[in-house]
């Protein structure tokens, strides 16, 4: 293997002047630096020591605006004076400098600026294809034993041959290729500082570098953002957690992948920008001191809870009002509704009487808002694939509600005993209208049913008494038992084309039904009781041509009295 090697030394200098504050010699009246002594020095980016040396008739005393520099002396009196400053090593690949501040009792100041070279590390070596390189603190070797470990290959027979340290870096060789890099590989590797995989890794399993508390560079071909990252076909797979308290995603990344903040412990704030578009489960595993996520709108897939173990109880998120998985609710006494318990929401706030609930499932749960009788109205975001059993139930205070078209399914008693809903509307999406969904909402006087309804469940409108008519869209197939059965305003109904079965007493005890347009030329199936037998002026009206079809078709036969030809 070809190996290029950092040199260190103790200590560089260079020969150049240095100025005051206000742009005069160094050396003057006041204070005067020995010959030897050089204030810009370049000191490696292993640290080191510089020598200063300078002779005052002042008080004096030191400083630094630079956590990395240290001085051995911080004042003293007149005379002759010397003291080391001290660097720390340089972990960035960036060039830095900070000054050290002399300042004189009568308020002259002098500064002595040290540059310090960035650390190349292992940057410079070349990581043949079957290795893996690293660095770790006091060079340590790697705090696992891979012999004998799967998954860094196509096939489980890729296995670690050797590993060792080589002076300044470790190596860790297999018998393969290195194309992937398995579920928690190198969690808990306190010491590492960087690492070096080879180009061939397309795959990066969850928390591969989970708890790597010193890591602070992943050097890859798929890195970005400074080496901090490892992005590979828009999956954010990998975040170096050394020092990092806020981070923001970066562009071009569409999904955030499980474990890809894995034990970051420092880690407070996270921006996710417009694009992103799904976060895997897991993303921010023990991320304990995380207190602050931004969501754009973009981001409407979550793989599961997305923050797992210890977490900040401190911690929310910044959503939009106007995000796709945000639902909207307001209640009469204008206080929040508890939904924490429930397993598909991620957040939740409420102020000014305006609640937000963000589902990271496009679903409201079953029972969600069970008997929450305070809830007056509630905004089912778009997006939103269905609506569970019992969802509304006994929310008597609720008085409209609009289902969108992405929903397709209202589950059984969605919506029971609702009895302030006025006005509801179905989207186009709907296929299916659960058992008992509405039932009992004795003040809905509108229902709109989407095109995509296909069926009507049993007693899907049970006790609706407020409601004066409904338009049953072409398309539905199935009317279910009761399900309109005591609906006692509804004046005129007009089943579709479509219907092949109308349940039992689907239309019984709706006492001001007077009009029944029946348009199927092929008498649909009909249950028993399904219309009322003591409305002696209503009319149930069919296509002419199959008049005597219904009157001989079973049930049907029933109500002949009824029934007169109609031109469709």
């Amino acid at each position: 293997m070809k190996k290029l090697f950092l040199l260190l030394a103790i200590l560089g200098m260079v020969a150049v002047g240095c100025t005051t504050e206000g742009g005069n010699e160094q050396n003057d009246k006041y204070l005067s630096f020995t010959d030897e002594t050089n204030t810009n020095p370049t000191v490696v980016a292993g640290g080191g020591m510089v020598n200063i040396s300078f002779t005052t008739e002042y008080d004096w005393k030191v400083t630094s605006n630079a956590d990395w520099l240290t001085t051995s002396k911080t004042s003293g009196v007149g005379g002759s004076v010397d003291f080391f400053i001290t660097a720390s090593p340089n972990k960035s690949d960036k060039e830095r400098k900070g000054t050290v501040t002399i300042t004189l009792s009568n308020g002259k100041s002098y500064e002595i600026v040290v540059t310090q070279e960035p650390n190349e590390g292992i940057k410079h070596l070349v990581c043949q294809a079957n290795e893996i390189l690293y660095t770790t603190k006091y060079n340590y070797v790697i705090e696992k034993d891979f012999a004998g470990a799967t998954g860094f290959g196509d096939t489980d027979a890729t296995l670690c041959v050797e590993s060792g340290y080589d002076g300044t870096y470790g190596y860790i060789r297999f018998n393969n290729d290195v194309t992937k890099i398995p579920a928690g590989a190198f969690a808990g590797c306190t010491s590492v500082e960087a690492i070096y995989l080879p180009d061939g890794v397309q795959e990066v399993g969850k928390g591969a570098f989970g708890g790597c508390t010193a890591l602070h560079s992943i050097y890859s071909i798929n890195s970005v953002d400074d080496y901090k990252a490892l992005v590979i076909d828009g999956t954010l797979c990998a975040v170096a957690p050394a020092k990092l308290t806020e981070y923001t995603i970066p562009a071009g990344v569409k999904k955030i992948g499980a474990g890809a903040f894995s034990g970051c412990k420092t880690l407070k704030k996270v921006i996710i920008p417009e694009g992103v578009k799904e976060i895997e489960a897991g993303a921010f595993e023990d991320c304990e001191n995380l207190e602050y996520i931004k969501i754009p709108n973009s981001l409407t897939v979550f793989g599961g809870d997305i923050i797992t173990g210890t977490c900040n109880e401190n911690f929310g998120l910044d959503i939009s009002s106007d995000h796709p998985n945000v639902l909207i609710y307001a209640t009469s006494d204008n206080e929040p509704i508890d939904l924490y318990n429930d397993y598909n929401i991620l957040a939740q706030t409420f102020s000014n009487g305006i609640g937000l609930v963000f589902y990271w499932k496009l679903e409201i749960p079953s029972s969600a808002f069970y008997n929450r009788t305070s809830l007056t109205n509630v905004g089912i975001p778009e997006g939103v694939t269905s609506i569970g059993s019992s969802a509304f139930l006994g929310c008597t205070s609720l008085t409209s509600v609009t289902i969108p078209d992405s929903v397709t399914s209202i589950g059984a008693r969605a919506f029971d005993g609702c009895t302030s809903l006025t006005s509801v509307t179905i989207g186009n999406g709907v296929t299916s209208i659960g058992n008992s969904a509405f039932n009992d909402c004795s003040s809905l006087t509108s229902v709109t049913i989407g095109n995509g309804v296909t069926e009507i469940g049993d007693s899907a409108f049970y006790g609706c008494t407020s409601l004066t008519n409904v338009g049953i869209p072409e398309g539905v197939t199935s009317i279910g038992s009761s399900a309109f059965c005591r609906c006692t305003s509804l004046t005129s109904v007009t089943i579709p084309d479509s219907v092949t079965s109308i349940g039992n007493s689907a239309f019984y005890y709706c006492s001001s039904l007077t009009s029944v347009y029946c348009k199927p030329t092929t008498p649909p199936e009909l249950g028993s009781n399904v219309f009322s037998y003591n409305a002696s002026n209503r009319k149930i009206y069919v296509p002419r041509a199959s008049v005597d079809a219904y009157k001989s078709a079973s049930y049907w036969r029933n109500y002949s009295s009824y029934i007169v030809g109609y031109d469709f």
